[in-house]
């Protein structure tokens, strides 16, 4: 146990006057914990410090801590306000990860770097301003903040803006992060990771022409999202970055994208319907696991890689289509795709192929093969 536990009496923390630092996990996991006086002779909260006090519900820091740690308050699950100096210049990766009841946070206008999922999981947090001293912000800073609805950014701020609640670079190129009344601009060439992440509130939205890849998380679990446009522009869709988007019941791939990776639709549990372009050439793992009311699906010709588990948990999946004439090709590709209900599936092969196609051992688990023009 830390040696800072033994300032704790009942349920409440007094720090003497002349520490200068609460110390690396100090009172991680003290969910006893409920109130802490901070001195002003504190210069810096360390990583970890108040990791998990899920029991502890306002922190008042004072004027002089100059850096918040990585993790200092993630998991305080109770935590409702907090007050940030205008000492403070980094907030760290993390800081306030899964603080779910923190409702406001005014972040103040001596901070230069909020770092990488430094507020993510906040779902309490409505709206967020950035003042003129934030130079950077790091990846998932507010990814699934799902309560979050309005983002603004300080006038004379020369690295950000925003525009239709969207938090962009100074050129407007670079999307960083949404929330649910979010309308991407044209003017986006590129959105950051999770950027839009456990936006549950977010039901439609259009992509740019212009944006080549919809990177890591961007939309997962945006359980709201039912329709999408994405641009032929776009060229990966990459891991997770539609998964558990469950209100999503079709999406139309363009025909540039060449790459579909990991997760990229798993969990969308009402997707239906689904056409995959000529231009695919790798399905990654889990691509469409638990997509349940999936009921068709065909491989593209160009496909070389179809992933572990890309259909795992697929219950209504009824018919696949393939164009390869070589069933040990097909049966390469497909034998780990983990079909939940292979018996129940029709196989639509190309004509002249059928006794092949019956023949082969994997493809006889199949309810039937058909022959097709």
């Amino acid at each position: 146990m830390s040696d800072f536990s033994k300032y704790i009496d009942n349920g409440k923390a007094i720090i003497p006057y002349g520490i200068t630092a609460i110390g690396y996990c100090a009172f991680e996991g003290c969910t006893d914990l409920t109130s802490i006086e901070i001195p002003e002779s504190v210069r810096t909260i360390d990583s970890y410090a108040f990791k998990d006090c899920t029991g502890l519900t306002s922190v008042e820091i004072p004027d002089g801590v100059f850096s918040i740690g990585e993790s200092a308050f993630s998991g305080c699950s109770s935590l409702t306000c907090i007050e940030i100096p205008n000492s403070v210049f980094n907030i760290g990766d993390h800081a306030f990860e899964n603080c779910s009841r923190l409702t406001n946070v005014e972040i103040p206008d001596s901070v230069d770097v909020i770092g990488g999922f430094a507020f993510f999981g906040c779902t309490g947090l409505t709206d967020i301003m950035i003042p003129d001293s934030v130079s950077k912000i790091l990846m998932g800073a507010f990814g699934r903040c799902s309560g979050l609805s309005k983002i603004t950014v300080a006038p004379n701020n020369p690295f950000f803006r925003v525009e239709e609640n969207c938090l962009l670079d100074n050129t407007g190129e670079l999307l960083y992060a949404g929330c649910k009344n979010s309308v991407i601009p044209d003017c986006v060439s590129k959105i950051a990771w999770h950027a839009f992440d456990g936006c549950t509130g977010l039901t439609s939205v259009e992509i740019p022409d212009g944006v080549t890849e919809i990177g890591l998380n961007v939309f997962r679990g945006c359980t709201g999202l039912t329709n999408v446009k994405i641009p032929n522009s776009v060229t990966r869709i990459m891991e997770s970055a539609f998964s558990g988007c469950s209100s999503l019941t079709n999406i139309e791939i363009p025909n540039n994208v060449w790459d579909l990776m990991d997760r990229a639709f798993w969990g969308c549990s009402r997707l239906n319907k689904i056409k995959l372009p000529e231009s695919v050439l790798k399905i990654g793992e889990s691509a469409f696991e638990d997509c349940s009311e999936l009921t068709s699906f065909e491989v593209p010709i160009k496909v070389k890689k179809v992933g572990y588990k890309s259909f795992k948990g697929c219950t209504g999946l009824k018919e696949i289509r393939v164009k390869e004439r070589n069933p040990e090709i097909m049966a390469s590709l497909l034998r780990f795709a983990e079909f939940s209900n292979i018996n129940e599936i029709s196989l639509y092969v190309p004509i002249g192929t059928g006794y092949a196609y019956r023949h082969n051992a994997f493809f006889a688990q199949f309810k039937e093969v058909i022959p097709i023009l």
